[in-house]
């Protein structure tokens, strides 16, 4: 099966191999969703063992340290993925829209070139009632 394209039509594969992409790039953000998760809880975590133990603030501050910079780094390479996703589904949704933008002209075009047959046979059996009718 193909599927209507920009220029002309798209493979299935082609098809296939998008929606392939955007299930993958949904999986690695789930995965830093996952990552960021984690290293939350561990950081309320040690933040809880900070807070109950005597000198926890100093005892654990290296730790902390590793778990904030953990966290956002782990942030920020979502942040950045999420927005090359982003760029991409426009990317798509815009090569979507122009296609179905396409198909709707061609599909208005066709639609007026029946009714202008419509109307030019409409017109000639009117043209042949009058003339039966007249005599001529």
């Amino acid at each position: 099966m193909k599927y209507k394209g920009n220029n002309g039509y798209i493979s299935r594969r082609r098809h296939y191999e998008s929606r392939r992409a955007r299930g993958i790039y949904s999986s690695v953000l789930k995965s830093y969703n996952q990552q960021k998760f984690k290293l939350s809880k561990q950081r309320n975590e040690l933040k809880e063992r900070m807070e109950s133990t005597p000198d926890g603030k100093t005892l654990y501050a290296d730790e902390a340290a590793t778990l904030d910079l953990q966290y956002n780094a782990v942030a920020e390479k979502q942040d950045e993925y999420q927005d090359y996703v982003d760029q991409l589904m426009e990317q798509w949704e815009s090569k979507f829209n122009s296609v179905a933008a396409k198909q709707q002209d061609e599909a208005a075009k066709d639609y007026s070139e029946e009714m202008g047959k419509i109307m030019t046979g409409s017109q000639t059996h009117h043209a042949w009632r009058h003339c039966a009718s007249t005599g001529l």
